[in-house]
């Protein structure tokens, strides 16, 4: 495992919102995807659950999901130990 801080943020698109977490859970399955019990794509930002501010909508999250910049949301997904990410509005639902 490596901390990296040269990642780009990645723009939120389509139905995506851009979180800046603020806290991560360290969920068990996270233990099988270190350890590689479950497979995945690599190099791999992880962190199934996490929490943070929506900082950017995406052009089609703007429409129908309700949310805002500024919105404190919680989500399960991948990613959450990253300082940004762009997670799917159908996280939220």
């Amino acid at each position: 495992m490596q901390y990296r801080t040269n990642y780009a943020v990645t723009l939120p698109a389509g139905r995506e919102v851009l979180v800046r977490n603020e806290f991560c859970g360290i969920n068990y399955v996270d233990t099988y995807f270190r350890s590689g019990l479950y497979p995945s794509p690599k190099p791999e930002v992880f962190g199934r659950e996490g929490s943070g501010v929506i900082v950017a909508l995406g052009s089609d999250a703007m429409d129908s999901s309700g949310l805002a910049v500024g919105d404190l949301v919680v989500y399960l997904g991948t990613g959450a130990y990253a300082q940004y990410i762009a997670v799917p509005v159908a996280e939220f639902s």
